[in-house]
This record gives C-alpha cells, structure tokens and sequence, in this order.
C-alpha cells in the first residue's frame, strides 16, 4: 500500500471517528400528576454533605425553575422537600497501539496494555432523579428522572441538563 493510499485511509477512519457521535438526549419520565403541586407554596432542598459540585449545579438549576414556576425556597416549615440524585458511570470506548513482539520469530503485533493512542468515545451514562417529599404526610407526591447519556463538555451537560428538568416540570407550568 502505498503512502498517498495509507494517508488517505487515515483521514477516512478520523473522518468517520469524528462523525460518531453519541445520543445528546436524556428521556425523560414524571411520576405524579400535574396538578401535585398545586397545593404548595415553599420548598426546601434536603442538604446533602457529600453532593459534588455537578449536583449542586443541577439542584440550582432545578431551584431556578422551581422560583421561575412562584414557589418560594424557606428553610422553616417548607411544604415540600426536594431530593436529588445523580447515579452514572463513565465509559470509555478505545482502539489501543499495537507493538511488535522481537521476542518471537517474526514480527507479531499484541495490544498494549493499560496505554491507548486513540479515546473514540468517552461519555457517562445514567440518571439524574428529583423527589418532591410532601412534609406533613411524608409521601413521595412527584418524581422526575432523566436517563441516558451525559455529554462530558460541561457546556453540553448544563444545556441538556436543563432542558431536562424543563421538560421534567413542563406538566405544572
């Protein structure tokens, strides 16, 4: 093969690579009904010491839309508590580098261990869960969960993110 073919069937392959792209949607589910809500004015968002940053940034934008919709955060006596929950896991798809073996006669190629050239994909699956706890009674009035594929540009994250918990509390605009 030829250096000009070999160029050219590089290109091709990064081509192709860069045109793979993963599903940027999280599905979204609601369970309660619309009207759930109706009958609250205040909430509060359970604190969680060990939430990471990413979740705190979620619980925000979440709170944000809360606001937007009239309902007011107050620590004191809230009519409903807001839980959140975020549960994924990263994976990375990967084409490996070959190296020759001159140990064996001839020349044998074997995938290198623990080290890749190439990271074809890399993205973070799974789903990002808001609870609406009824203070008095105790019980689970609405749950809203986004599932799917998370971006890993932040820019990308926060845009599907919220276009999730938009679509999550559309049914009580």
């Amino acid at each position: 093969m030829g250096v000009v073919s070999r160029i050219l069937c590089i290109c091709v392959f990064f081509i192709s690579l860069a045109s793979c792209k993963s599903s940027d949607q999280l599905a979204v589910q609601t369970i309660g009904k619309s009207d759930a809500l109706k009958n609250y004015r205040t909430f509060y968002f359970v604190e969680k010491a060990l939430h990471s940053d990413e979740l705190i940034e979620f619980d925000a934008s979440f709170k944000e839309k809360l606001e937007g919709m009239g309902f007011k955060e107050e620590a004191e006596n809230p009519d409903f508590l807001v839980q959140s929950l975020k549960v994924s896991k990263d994976f990375v798809q990967e084409v490996g580098s070959y190296i020759s073996d001159p140990s064996s006669s001839g020349t044998v190629t074997t995938p290198s261990v623990g080290y890749s050239d190439f990271i074809i994909n890399s993205f973070e699956a799974g789903r990002l869960i808001f609870l609406i706890q009824d203070t008095k009674s105790n019980d689970i009035v609405w749950m809203g969960v986004g599932s799917g594929i998370f971006p890993k540009k932040e820019r990308e994250k926060q845009l599907l993110t919220a276009q999730a918990i938009e679509a999550m509390l559309a049914d009580f605009k």
